[in-house]
């Protein structure tokens, strides 16, 4: 399944940047791990997938969760700002 297509579909709306929206599958270390997306965006997208208490996020995770759940896999999915990733180099 092409999880990160779905992941546009949901997300591609609710941001104001597409162009500084990055969605990218993380190795796994070992095989039983869940496949973990990381999203990264500047701040104010980020907030806004976020939301407030965390709930638009929630309902990401609950939604790739049940896409995940198809196929018989565990998939997660991380938040980043642009800004913070950059300042980290």
């Amino acid at each position: 399944m092409d999880y990160e297509s779905i992941i546009h579909a949901l997300i591609d709306d609710l941001v104001s940047n597409k162009n500084g929206l990055i969605i990218k599958k993380l190795p796994n270390e070992k095989e039983d791990e869940p496949i973990t997306y990381l999203i990264c965006a500047e701040d104010n997208d980020i907030a806004r997938l976020i939301g407030h208490k965390g709930s638009v996020a929630t309902s990401l995770r609950e939604i790739i969760s049940i896409a995940g759940k198809l196929n018989n896999e565990k998939i997660r999915l991380k938040f980043e700002s642009l800004t913070s990733t950059s300042e980290n180099k």
